[in-house]
């Protein structure tokens, strides 16, 4: 092997992967104030300097008690296209991430110490494609005592091309996921977010096939006192937030539903005997039968004060499906035909 090999190899096996982990962090910290970023181990390709392999990479971001994301990624795969790249911009062709594991913890806290961290410019960057393999995402709402959880396991997505270049910035990025909610049923998601006030502003098209409703329980109990059970057969939910409101639809098919409300902090043991009376006289066991208009209904909502996008979404998911739940068929059911048939 040649002095010019050897040199080569020890630049791109010890040098620059040191330098490179070294800038990554230094970027990321630099950028974002509340962020603390860990990555085990950077490595370059002998024959393809582009190509670069980041492994064991670990982001925590916000405020305990506000809004706090934990991410955690196996391995990132890099393409990077250095003909075109400077060091005032970064191209990025092709973007993995292997068994990234997200988990978003939101509290009670007002988020504005978060939303005033000073942010200093870096590089310009583009990423042109991003595959996600084998993902899982978490969303945690604690709120006056309580605590919701719901998972999502088995994410494998695409998203389009993002960036802060000039041509980018002020653009959308579209995102579609195949997941799993809580090991039951088949989930398809899409989402498009703004480049700039994604916090404030997203567009999400949901897809569920085969969803158990009990498994939903560990969220929407203590969340929102709300027990489930049945069967969502299929289902399609779209809701819009801009700033404060939020608009949404639901078609639901649904078999064997039954819900109770139980009390909370914000709901009387007196008022959920009400509102269980007045769901066992409106509520439909199933709608499989029924035309598309009854399996069909709107909403729009205010977003409560500090609510975070995530539970600004789900909840107006939550109640428009319920309000397609407890809707009045246009009219009843041919004489001898049931569910079952």
């Amino acid at each position: 092997m040649s002095l010019a090999a050897l040199l080569y190899g020890v630049a791109l096996k010890v040098v620059l992967p040191h330098i490179a982990k070294s800038q990554i962090t230094n970027a990321v910290q630099e950028g974002c104030a509340s962020c603390k970023l860990e990555i085990g181990s950077v490595s370059f390709d002998l024959v393809s300097p582009g190509e670069v392999q980041i492994r064991d990479v670990r982001l925590k971001q916000g405020h305990v008690e506000s809004s706090e994301l934990l991410i955690r990624v196996d391995s990132f795969f890099v393409e990077v296209d250095l003909a075109n790249s400077t060091f005032e911009k970064i191209l990025i062709a092709n973007l993995e991430l292997r068994k990234p594991d997200v988990r978003l913890v939101d509290g009670d806290e007002n988020s504005s110490k978060v939303n005033s961290e000073p942010v200093k410019s870096g590089p310009a960057f583009e990423v042109r494609q991003t595959v996600l393999v084998d993902g899982a995402f978490t969303y945690t709402r604690n709120t006056k005592g309580t605590t919701a959880t719901l998972n999502l396991e088995k994410i494998d997505g695409e998203l389009s091309a993002f960036g802060t270049t000039g041509d980018l910035k002020d653009k959308f990025v579209d995102a579609h996921f195949r997941a799993q909610i809580e090991k039951s049923g088949e989930t398809e998601v899409d989402i498009r977010v703004p480049m700039r006030g994604g916090d404030r502003n997203v567009d999400v098209s949901l897809y569920l096939r085969g969803q158990e409703l009990g498994t939903l329980n560990s969220f929407f109990i203590p969340n929102a006192g709300l027990e489930l059970k049945g069967k969502i057969v299929k289902a399609r939910g779209r809701a819009r937030v801009r700033e404060q409101d939020l608009t949404a639809s639901a078609w639901v098919v649904y078999h064997g539903l039954d819900l109770k409300l139980n009390p909370t902090d914000d709901r009387s043991k007196t008022e959920s005997f009400f509102l269980n009376v007045g769901a066992d006289l409106v509520m439909k066991e199933d709608d499989l039968d029924l035309d598309k208009k009854d399996q069909t209904d709107y909403l729009h909502a205010k977003r409560e004060p500090n609510e975070r996008i995530v539970g600004f979404v789900l909840r107006g998911f939550k109640e428009v499906a319920i309000k397609v739940a407890r809707k009045s068929p246009s009219q009843p059911r041919p004489a001898g035909l049931s569910s079952a048939d």
